[in-house]
């Protein structure tokens, strides 16, 4: 069994004012406010695409500036959506925050934006509290996911100011690493065990959390995606548990593996799964405690030492061998 980490790389740029835009906007903000529009290009590297699952949904995409310190300031609206010549996708947004009334080239102020995508339902959008704030720490999704698997991710930029002491028109924060807020978990047949005629015929797991939170652990607190530490991030959802779940039975099978996306969830009751194989008329059933389990492997054997499921893991699973048990790799 492998285990791997993945990221999805969104490009966030902040160009000059747009013809498509009202000529009068810079007249709209006046003293220490700044008005340009920022540019975001998405761009997404995936191993693998789940049901289109693993792609960002462009009417879902919410860009939120906070100071260093962690005080909210604004969410950005995006203007316009439009696709390029590469053919990603470019969001066009308003940046009118108040700059400090110290603010320089000497002293050029930083902020912290934050990228959520896939992460609300559109007809409602992100509540906030009667303070004004949004209600990052308890945004949630639910299993099985109706669309897209949620993001998160966030970039401390620091303003650039041109030779007329003035913030340059252009900010280029350059890229953002956004981290899924779900497990990928996949399973495979070897190809000597596809040779001697198996195919899989049925997977399921024995429990899977019933939704999950878009925004890691330690979200308010790391300046860069990157600076978040692999497992720090894991924060599961303390809502209901579904039992049984046969969760690969729409799953896409790409290059001979069966893909999907779950909640992340503590692996507190042997979290495993079942799996059913055919070959020809043959009917081979191995239940909860001779499948899958999620836990280290030696030499194809589990070794009982359990470990949670956690956001952004790929969990890899190729069955090499059947025998009255199954071999993993």
């Amino acid at each position: 069994m492998k285990v791997r980490i993945s990221h999805i790389l969104i490009g966030l740029l902040f160009p000059l004012l747009s013809s498509c835009i009202s000529n009068d906007i810079d007249e709209q903000f006046m003293g220490t406010e700044t008005a340009v529009q920022v540019k975001l290009s998405v761009d997404v590297k995936a191993p693998v695409a789940t049901k289109g699952l693993d792609t960002v949904d462009p009417t879902s995409l919410m860009v939120l500036a906070y100071r260093t310190d962690g005080t909210f300031v604004k969410e950005l609206p995006v203007l316009k959506v439009s696709r390029n010549d590469a053919g990603k996708v470019d969001f066009l947004c308003a940046f009118d925050i108040m700059l400090p009334e110290n603010a320089s080239a000497a002293n050029a102020p930083e902020y912290k934006f934050m990228v959520l995508s896939n992460s609300t339902n559109q007809q409602y959008g992100l509540s906030y509290d009667k303070n004004g704030k949004p209600a990052i720490e308890t945004l949630d999704f639910e299993y099985p996911f109706q669309n897209t698997v949620p993001m998160w991710g966030v970039k401390t930029y620091q303003f650039q100011y041109g030779e007329d002491g003035k913030p340059l028109d252009v900010q280029n924060l350059g890229q953002v690493d956004v981290l899924r807020s779900a497990a990928k978990v996949g399973v495979k047949l070897s190809d000597t065990v596809k040779e001697e005629g198996f195919t899989i015929e049925e997977i399921k797991i024995n429990h899977v959390a019933g939704s999950g939170y878009s925004v890691p652990a330690k979200w308010n607190e790391v300046a860069s995606t990157a600076l978040l530490n692999n497992t720090e991030g894991f924060r599961p959802a303390p809502g209901a548990v579904l039992y049984n779940v046969n969760a690969f039975k729409d799953s896409q099978i790409t290059e001979g593996m069966k893909y999907i996306y779950i909640p992340e969830i503590a692996n507190k009751e042997e979290l495993a799964m079942s799996i059913t194989l055919r070959k020809g008329e043959e009917v081979f059933e191995f239940p909860y405690e001779k499948g899958i389990k999620f836990c280290t492997y030696v030499e194809g054997q589990p070794t009982g030492e359990n470990f949670n499921v956690v956001r952004n893991h790929f969990y890899d699973y190729t069955i090499t061998a059947v025998h009255t048990n199954i071999e993993l790799e």
